[in-house]
């Protein structure tokens, strides 16, 4: 827990959010796998208060794609959306990150949402176009996520690697432009 405490300060989040996803996910460490157990689910709880969405989604749709016929079923959704990226592509890798490895399918989840949203330059906001609205109800139907967690896992993925890739700075390490960010 006291390295939880300190992830969750150093991704700049709050103590209390990250121990209040810990607190209910803890029944889950040991139905899913996390790489490292509790320090994992510390981790996942820490992205997921950044990220302002509930870890409780991430592991229902962990439970979806549990078994072999439907994490195929799920990675030909993604590839007809063209949301198939990275470990979300294999539906073996899928079945793997679902029992074994949340915290790297919440990670791989996030990534795949970010092309959902792009930065206007004159309202100085995220947007998600209306095509992209149309695919990402398709995907909260197909993943049991709600629409609004995925809206918000698009834009906070969107910003974080708009913020982090600006940085410049020699000697400033992924955790301090994740932090700074």
């Amino acid at each position: 827990l006291e390295k939880a405490a300190n992830n969750a300060r150093a991704m700049g989040v709050s103590v209390d959010a990250v121990m209040d996803n810990i607190s209910a996910g803890l029944d889950d460490v040991n139905k899913y796998g996390f790489e490292k157990g509790v320090e994992g689910l510390g981790r996942m709880a820490a992205r997921a208060a950044a990220m302002r969405v509930d870890m409780k989604s991430v592991f229902e749709f962990a439970e979806r794609v549990f078994a072999p016929e439907k994490a195929i079923e799920m990675v030909a959704g993604f590839q007809r959306m063209g949301v198939a990226a990275g470990d979300l592509a294999d539906p073996f890798r899928l079945m793997y990150l679902a029992s074994e490895d949340v915290e790297e399918l919440q990670i791989q989840l996030s990534k795949s949402l970010e092309k959902f949203s792009t930065f206007d330059e004159k309202t100085k906001s995220f947007r998600i176009s209306p095509q992209a609205k149309r695919d990402l109800r398709e995907i909260s139907q197909q993943t049991g996520i709600g629409y609004d967690d995925l809206v918000k896992m698009s834009q906070a993925g969107q910003k974080m690697q708009m913020l982090t890739k600006d940085f410049k700075l020699a000697g400033i390490d992924e955790e301090s432009k994740q932090f700074i960010a």
